[in-house]
């Protein structure tokens, strides 16, 4: 008994040791491409581990659009880092969070499994390696001495998990973008060239070549591993692949991969475009 009292009460200082760590950091910074991929947000990356951190009370932030504060302070943040030893046969990882100074402030521990579809293996391994982050009870206080104005940070092209309050429109004037509580609204007025082409029901070309699918109604249809969102053809447009987090998944469209998840009873499409955060609304039908 004094036994496993000791070893529970060894845990929990751990936990609190390793939470005091990171407390004193207002941000995470998540990379938009970590350093195992040989391109931005693959396998739906750094769009889901930034979910996750949200979900768990962190403020993560892309390392290509930080806060003005953030960014004349970096040591405001800690940044993450993912280690991958994944083999032919199994994949393997987990994320290391270091200070500006590059020191190590915390690792969560190795994620592993041996599925053989890599979007499958990579989700199923980001899970497991954040679960380390869950235990950690992680709260914002300013080491002494800082100061901490409250800067409001504006979250646009974002998974949106966490409240945005402000208003800001994308660089194209072409493009305007309301983001609140309230109203989520993406409209796209530049002209979109479009060479799609259907076969046996089937759409073919890439995505670039398929148009804009958010003025179309999209019909959900149930598979083993989600749902696949048909048009009125019916050709398979969007593939939905289910997530432990009800009402988001991980989306296919062509080559582009992303999320797609429900707020207020609204369906949001979010990829990247040439190293761009692409934002949508779709029409989908259950």
């Amino acid at each position: 008994m004094i036994k496993n009292f000791l070893s529970i009460v060894f845990v929990l200082v751990v936990c609190s040791s390793v939470s005091a760590q990171l407390n004193p950091y207002k941000y995470v910074i998540v990379p938009v491409q970590f350093e195992a991929f040989d391109k931005p947000n693959k396998y739906s990356s750094s769009t889901l581990v930034k979910y996750l951190l949200q979900q768990e009370g962190f403020t993560a932030v892309y390392d290509n659009d930080l806060p003005g504060d953030l960014a004349g302070n970096l040591c405001l943040g800690v940044n993450m880092h993912m280690e991958d030893n994944s083999g032919l046969f199994s994949t393997k990882l987990r994320f290391i969070f270091k200070d500006c100074n590059g020191a190590e402030v915390f690792a969560t521990k190795m994620a592993s499994n041996k599925l053989k579809e890599y979007q499958e293996a990579y989700t199923e391994a980001i899970r497991e390696a954040l679960k380390s982050v869950s235990v950690l009870g992680y709260t914002y206080e300013p080491a002494a001495g800082t100061a901490d104005e409250g800067i409001t940070v504006s979250f646009k092209d974002d998974v949106r998990n966490i409240e945005e309050k402000e208003k800001k429109p994308l660089k194209d004037k072409a493009v305007t973008q309301q983001a609140t509580p309230e109203v989520q609204r993406y409209e796209d007025k530049r002209p979109v060239p479009s060479t799609y082409t259907k076969s046996g029901g089937v759409s073919t070309g890439s995505s670039r070549d398929h148009g804009d699918i958010t003025s179309e109604v999209l019909y959900a249809q149930s598979t083993d591993t989600g749902y696949q969102l048909v048009d009125s053809s019916p050709a398979i447009r969007v593939k939905l692949f289910k997530t432990s987090m009800p009402n988001v998944y991980l989306a296919t469209y062509g080559e582009l991969q992303g999320l797609v998840f429900e707020r207020d009873g609204n369906w949001t499409w979010e990829y990247y475009l040439d190293g761009e955060l692409v934002t949508k609304e779709l029409q989908i039908k259950f």
